[in-house]
């Protein structure tokens, strides 16, 4: 973890606050209770949306260093706001604008990639990934087939269709004494994850659930600890934060347990970090991931990790990995929106 590079970030985004100040700074994100308006849809995940606190926790994060944002609380509006513009009273000059992207609307594998490809054909600059980034990351089965040809570690990895026919024939299915985890295959936040740790030779096929028609990743189940590991990109550098150990009552994270934030943190002090940031660099700059990301680990008891997860879009708010390591080097949730927003526009220009 190098405390050293974080610091320096932190110096160098409050040296960036007035320039920060000076843009047109939009939260797209989509919340659980949207407005009554005729851009009002249901397309989302419950679990996906900002609740009231932590909407609440965003805007109270970036009233320590903005004046003025605007928040749109879906894409739609965000867009029509955009394209509503007229020409003869433009509200918003374009080249000033920059999108805090927390979007993830849609049921699909493309749902967050909306918002980038948007942005990218207007010439608006956002925070995070982009559209390609965004849906690649999405397929755990096609990210884990690409990642293990490069050598990095992942489980042994199935996809199951909705037709019930195994990706790649008959024979790429789990032994029967093969111990399995069970999840749609291109869904975050623990969705749709509610079998792991069993035996696929007793698993019944009738208890799958086809969350919005998607495949289902069925996924060695690795026995040990699991570890979240956020970090800031800068130019092609990863800077790794501390690993976050996650604790919960049956070994994994479920449905149920993101869902009500059934779980704990805790520093994790296994004698691998450094191999596991090495990992880390390795994986985000081969899928191309921008400003912040995470990525997710399982350890055995032999110290042996294995890649479960990729967050390209990160939640950020109080009971969030990101915000307790952050915490854990004495730094606060604002930190983070000021190093995504400096690290965003810092590179922008340099694009131009």
């Amino acid at each position: 973890m190098e405390l050293i590079y974080i610091i320096d970030l932190i110096e160098k985004s409050f040296e960036y606050i007035e320039t920060i100040r000076k843009k047109s700074i939009m939260v797209v994100l989509n919340l659980q209770e949207e407005q009554e308006t005729e851009f009002k849809y249901i397309r989302a995940n419950e679990i996906e949306r900002f609740n009231a606190q932590e909407y609440k926790e965003i805007c109270s994060a970036l009233n320590e260093f903005i004046d003025n944002y605007i928040v749109y609380d879906n894409e739609l509006r965000f867009i029509w706001d955009i394209l509503g513009d007229n020409k003869e009273n433009k509200k918003f000059n374009l080249e000033d604008v920059v999108v805090l992207n927390f979007a993830r609307s849609g049921l699909k594998e493309g749902k967050k990639s909306l918002i980038p490809a948007f942005c990218d054909l207007l010439g608006i600059t956002y925070t995070g990934s982009g559209a390609a980034t965004q849906t690649f990351c999405r397929n755990k089965f096609v990210y884990n087939k690409l990642l293990a040809q490069l050598g990095v570690n992942v489980p042994k990895t199935y996809g199951l269709t909705k037709y019930h026919k195994w990706i790649g024939g008959e024979s790429e299915q789990p032994e029967q004494d093969d111990f399995v985890l069970v999840k749609p295959i291109a869904e975050s936040g623990s969705i749709g994850v509610r079998s792991g740790g069993i035996k696929y030779g007793d698993f019944d096929m009738r208890q799958l659930h086809f969350v919005n028609d998607q495949s289902m990743l069925f996924q060695e189940y690795i026995d040990g600890k699991e570890i979240e590991c956020p970090f800031f990109e800068d130019a092609g550098q990863i800077i790794c934060l501390p690993p976050i150990e996650l604790e919960s009552e049956d070994g994994y994270l479920h449905e149920d347990c993101s869902k009500n934030n059934l779980y704990k943190f805790s520093l994790y002090k296994g004698e691998n970090i450094e191999q596991i940031c090495s990992e880390v660099k390795r994986i985000a700059n081969t899928l191309n991931i921008r400003t912040y990301g995470r990525i997710d680990f399982r350890i055995d008891n032999l110290g042996r990790f294995y890649l479960i997860d990729i967050a390209t879009m990160p939640y950020l708010c109080e009971h969030s990995s990101f915000a307790y390591s952050m915490a854990q080097i004495n730094y606060k949730r604002s930190d983070i929106f000021k190093i995504i927003l400096y690290l965003t526009l810092k590179n922008a220009i340099k694009s131009q």
